[in-house]
């Protein structure tokens, strides 16, 4: 045994670093529960032998087939009678040295497909408590948890006799059930856990025990991290089988386990040894960077970017500029002196992830200690313990905050006197999450990242200019460039990209690269890509695990796709998912090489399987809450039939999930579905759905009904059939406006008081002309009062509307002040 061991030690120290640093997975089979013993004072049985128990049971003749037996047994005998005998068999009492020792090490996660507790027993003998669930929990309740163990075909802790036909496979009725492994919420986890582990360790596992080429290791990047605990002298057949799929080592569980005391993996790590698992520090690289092309490329095309071109562009002053160095860092600066947190939202596309990277040099150089999230699945507790113990001045740097709500609310519940927070995210999901921070006590000033200055536009252009990127527009002057991108696009580096996309000479290059997934041999492919691209526009991440959700197949693991060279120009490929990060590319692939139906037809089959999901974690909550959402769907749509396409895909959405028709929220966005094309009677009638249905819930919040009645009664006002009642209907809007809360999606509405303005208001009476007048006064001082009171709120939306109130003011007052002139 000892030679067995040293002949594989250096995979074993592989397997221990894993296992100590608390990233390594358990996966037992039916083989690690042989040398334990039940209460019946005899070892759990395999499935052969319990499939002849329960036929001695049944009395009928012999089978080492387990499902017939289970099968034939409940559908002819007592159930509670199988109950009993599989409590006895695996209820277990006593447990091996080795399972123990085994069971002791630092495991992160644990997997079995095992019925009995030997794990459980197992690791109560070191102090250690496992949570025994099978696959009818909800993965959301339990998904974050350490001391999880997951019995993949039911476990004998929570066996019923409503489980015994479901969550506990022996029957064709639990394999075949809406919770079957494969199609169940814990499949996603599982993939999941894989992904974030360095080590990936079976033991006792069979071929049998269920379908391992199903779990996804035809991949290289999991077959290097898995490893297969079998017994010495394993037979040639299964040395080889296993051998597709990971590293086996035949040395036992128990030579297993005498390795783990040697080294003492079974012992807590002392406090004075702890390290970071879900911070890491970001240190600075030092020298100079040339910056290529290439580099520029990327960062246009793809989002991604070497560090060292980042930390070169930022701590020094390069000859060439690789990205724009934004204002918002000397702000940042500020206000981390001051000892403040930051909240940087943008809308879509506009850069926030690129200047969370400018950030982390920026900061660090001027003597901060600068962390960023590399485990987000980890526990932050422990991390930010050991962060604040160090008394440095520490900054944490959080993209895409939405997917970290729990750990601002914590730090803003807790408050750590040394470490500050700057967190990016997208404006809507921000302006959801306010109300949160605010409860939570977490306090900060606030930025908007989507505007360019007259500095940062013109580093644009440069930088543009130096990689021949401008296309049909290379002709214009430095002026009228820098007019395209004020005038045409708001000054907002995704609007200019966007149109820098749709040039033919792109649309000619993607479409190229994207005939790999046009012939019907790969056709297949073209889901993953979709499913990358929808994810990044929701800004969720890009794992493989979730990829593979998205898609609704598994082809992201393939070394075939991974290897294709179109599909490694189209994306960053990393160990655990797609590295590129950019929105606006994934967004104009979409739009521009994806048909309308291909589209709706895609995203109705993802909104149908967690339409019918309960459980769902949270990156999977907001897929399903994207998919519903109006805003969302008409951005990926093509223009050509995009009103047509918005339309019927609502119409199918309620059908594929009948559930929705009694959601108000469902009718609110097919309401806002029919306002594009003017169908505004069809869009009061679903309006007026939505609010009866939202009337029979409890406690429920109708502020954005609200506001988009209000949009409705504003558009209607607007027609010029609707001249005689505009008045009534800019009234009704108003009223609506001045109950709702102060907040983006308000005064999104009321910018339209100045289309009202332009198009109604020297048509109004005079009385209604005042009317109109003390409405823009009291929107005007909602406004004031808002950037007054909340943290340095400015963004662009309540800046241009305070704006243009005060200019239809001016106007007014202005028009009173005109003299008539005399009649001679």
């Amino acid at each position: 045994m000892t030679s067995a061991i040293e002949k594989h030690s250096d995979t074993l120290d592989a397997i221990a670093s894993s296992i100590a640093s608390g990233k390594a997975i358990l996966f037992t089979g039916a083989g690690f529960s042989a040398d334990a013993i039940n209460i019946k004072n005899l070892p759990p049985p395999r499935a052969a032998d319990l499939a002849k128990k329960i036929c001695n049971l049944g009395n009928f003749d012999e089978d080492e087939d387990l499902r017939f037996a289970a099968d034939y047994y409940l559908e002819n005998h007592n159930k509670s009678l199988l109950i009993d005998l599989l409590r006895d068999t695996f209820t277990v009492k006593q447990t091996s040295p080795s399972q123990d020792l085994i069971m002791a090490a630092n495991w992160r996660r644990y997997y079995t497909t095992n019925y009995d507790n030997v794990m459980e027993l197992g690791a109560l003998k070191s102090s250690k408590r496992l949570d025994s669930i099978d696959l009818t929990a909800r993965p959301d309740q339990h998904s974050k948890a350490s001391n999880l163990c997951i019995h993949i075909n039911g476990s004998i802790n929570s066996l019923t006799a409503e489980s015994i036909e479901q969550g506990f496979k022996l029957s064709t009725s639990s394999y075949i059930s809406s919770d079957n492994f494969l199609n169940s919420p814990w499949y996603y986890q599982f993939k999941r856990d894989l992904e974030i582990s360095t080590a990936i360790v079976f033991i006792g596992y069979s071929m049998y025990d269920i379908d391992i080429q199903k779990i996804l290791f035809n991949n290289k990047d999991l077959r290097e991290k898995t490893y297969f605990i079998t017994q010495p002298n394993p037979s040639a057949k299964n040395i080889f089988t296993l051998n597709k799929f990971g590293h086996v080592l035949p040395i036992g569980a128990e030579g297993f386990a005498k390795y783990i005391e040697s080294i003492e993996l079974n012992k807590s790590q002392a406090p004075s040894e702890r390290s970071l698992v879900f911070f890491d520090m970001y240190t600075t690289d030092d020298g100079e960077y040339t910056i290529q092309d290439k580099d520029v490329e990327n960062l246009i095309y793809h989002g991604e970017i070497k560090k060292n071109a980042i930390d070169y562009n930022i701590t020094s002053a390069p000859p060439i500029s690789a990205i724009v160095k934004r204002k918002e860092l000397e702000t940042i600066l500020r206000f981390l002196e001051a000892k403040r947190h930051t909240i940087i939202s943008s809308t879509f596309g506009n850069g926030k992830s690129i200047l969370s990277r400018e950030l982390m040099p920026f900061l660090q150089v001027r003597g901060f200690d600068v962390y960023s999230i590399i485990d987000h699945d980890a526990d932050f507790t422990d991390d930010l313990e050991i962060i604040r113990e160090t008394n440095g001045r520490s900054v944490l740097v959080i993209d895409d905050y939405h997917n970290h709500l729990e750990l601002l609310c914590y730090i803003g519940t807790h408050k750590p006197e040394n470490i500050f927070v700057v967190a990016m995210t997208r404006l809507h999901a921000h302006e959801r999450l306010r109300l949160d921070l605010r409860n939570s006590g977490f306090t900060y000033q606030e930025l908007s990242a989507d505007h360019l200055s007259t500095e940062e536009a013109e580093e644009f252009i440069d930088i543009v200019d130096n990689i021949g990127g401008w296309g049909d527009k290379a002709g214009l002057t430095q002026g009228q460039k820098r007019e395209f991108l004020f005038n045409d696009n708001d000054a907002q580096i995704s609007l200019a990209l966007l149109s820098l996309f749709n040039s033919p000479q792109i649309k000619h290059r993607i479409d190229s690269l994207m005939s790999f997934c046009s012939s019907a041999e790969t056709q297949h492919y073209k889901d993953t890509v979709f499913a990358i691209c929808i994810i990044e526009i929701m800004g969720l991440p890009t794992t493989n695990s979730f990829i593979s959700e998205i898609a609704l197949n598994d082809d992201i693991y393939e070394d075939s796709l991974r290897q294709n060279d179109s599909f490694n120009q189209l994306f960053r490929i990393s160990s655990r998912g797609i590295a590129s990060k950019s929105s606006l590319f994934c967004l104009s692939l979409i739009k521009h090489h994806f048909s309308s139906t291909y589209i709706t037809t895609q995203l109705l089959k993802i909104v149908k399987k967690y339409g019918e999901r309960d459980g769902k974690v949270r990156e999977e909550t907001e897929v399903f809450r994207s998919l519903v959402k109006f805003s969302f769907i008409e951005r990926l749509l093509p223009d050509t039939n995009k009103k047509t396409a918005i339309k019927r895909y609502y119409e199918n959405l309620k059908t594929n999930v009948r559930w929705l028709k009694s959601d108000p929220h469902f009718w609110l966005q097919y309401a806002m579905a029919h306002l594009p094309s003017k169908e505004y009677s069809k869009a009061q009638q679903y309006m007026d759905q939505s609010y009866a249905l939202a009337k029979k819930k409890v406690n429920y919040h109708t502020n954005h009904h609200d506001t988009q009645q209000g949009r409705l009664y504003l558009l209607q006002a607007l027609e010029p059939s609707n001249v005689l009642i505009a008045h009534d209907l800019f009234s009704k809007a108003h009223s609506l406006f001045m109950k709702i809360d102060n907040d983006i999606y308000k005064f999104r509405q009321v910018d339209k008081y100045k289309d009202f303005y332009d198009t109604c208001y020297e048509g109004l009476a005079k009385r209604y002309k005042s009317d109109f007048e003390h409405a823009c006064k009291k929107m005007l001082k909602d406004i004031t009062k808002l950037t007054n009171t909340e943290s340095n709120y400015n963004g662009p939306t309540v800046i241009r509307v305070k704006d243009r109130l005060e200019a239809i003011l001016e106007r007014i007052a202005s028009s009173r002040s005109v003299v008539p002139p005399q009649v001679s």
